[in-house]
């Protein structure tokens, strides 16, 4: 990822995915949420994002390797 901006729309994305989101904006109280997912220290938290992560990345490449055939 080239910048933070990059980062923070591919995080944002990831955990708007697992709740089933498609909007470009939260409320307050969603933001609450994702905030305290993303400050949680556990390890079973970090785990859960990474992989949140991981599945979009291998969705977008998916996505470009079907459009290329």
């Amino acid at each position: 990822m080239e910048n933070s901006k990059e980062f923070a729309v591919e995080l944002f994305d990831a955990l708007g995915r697992r709740r089933r989101l498609k909007v470009d904006k939260i409320s307050r109280d969603e933001l609450h949420e994702f905030w305290s997912q993303i400050t949680d220290q556990s390890f079973d938290s970090r785990l859960q994002i990474f992989f949140d992560m991981y599945a979009s990345s291998l969705h977008l490449l998916w996505a470009t390797i079907t459009k290329l055939n």
